[in-house]
């Protein structure tokens, strides 16, 4: 993906797209006052955070960091997106790599607080906005 984009549906005026190409620092400047003004709305912004099953995985972003163009996405604990991801093994002994017995211990452990987010670079990854009034 080399520059990510914000679909922005709309019924009524058609849809849009903005997009965080870091060569143009006015465009992103611009791109994160309108997605900075639509959370302020309540529009449903989506955004994509990895893949499933070789499915794009989607979830919603709360919030917007403008000083580093990231969306924050919370809710959904981390190791859904990670459970997304294949296991890699020790082609030697069929265990699970170091960094996946961490990960392991992880997911055993209490979910993470709901107040922290994930963030996701608006430059790096595809998204859709829905107006409240949209149903989203």
């Amino acid at each position: 993906m080399s520059t990510g984009q914000l679909g922005i549906l709309n019924v009524g005026a058609g849809d849009t797209k903005i997009s965080f190409d870091p060569s143009k620092p006015a465009e992103v400047e611009r791109a994160c006052a309108v997605v900075m003004d639509m959370i302020r709305r309540g529009y449903a912004i989506m955004v994509q955070v990895g893949e499933r099953d070789g499915k794009p995985l989607y979830m919603r972003a709360e919030s917007f960091d403008p000083a580093t163009a990231e969306y924050i996405v919370v809710g959904l604990p981390e190791t859904n997106v990670a459970a997304a991801e294949p296991k890699l093994r020790n082609p030697e002994t069929n265990e699970p790599d170091d960094d996946d017995k961490a990960q392991e211990a992880e997911e055993a452990s209490p979910p993470k607080r709901k107040g922290r987010g994930r963030r996701i670079a608006a430059r790096s990854t595809h998204g859709v906005a829905v107006a409240p009034i949209s149903g989203g």
